[in-house]
């Protein structure tokens, strides 16, 4: 085995085992705010008004508890406001 192939599996194992610990997800949270404010172009945030199939916000509401307020940007301009 090179040294440098062993170099190699020892930096993509080091890498693998830290990303591994960071990636845990958070035990607890703190209190939520009660909106979530999502600026978007025109469809791509679904309240079922298009095609009721697609309505993803008014069950992520129940869920949550969290009011979804969205502003429909025409360009990407827009999303710096």
């Amino acid at each position: 085995m090179s040294k440098t192939f062993a170099r190699s599996s020892l930096c993509a194992l080091s890498m693998t085992i830290m990303t591994a610990h960071a990636a845990e997800p958070p035990t607890n949270l703190d209190k939520p705010e009660g909106r979530l404010d999502i600026i978007a172009w025109p469809g791509y945030i679904e309240r079922g008004q298009t095609d009721k199939q697609y309505d993803w916000v008014t069950q992520f509401e129940k869920e949550t508890g969290c009011a979804v307020n969205v502003k429909t940007a025409a360009t990407s301009d827009e999303w710096s406001v």
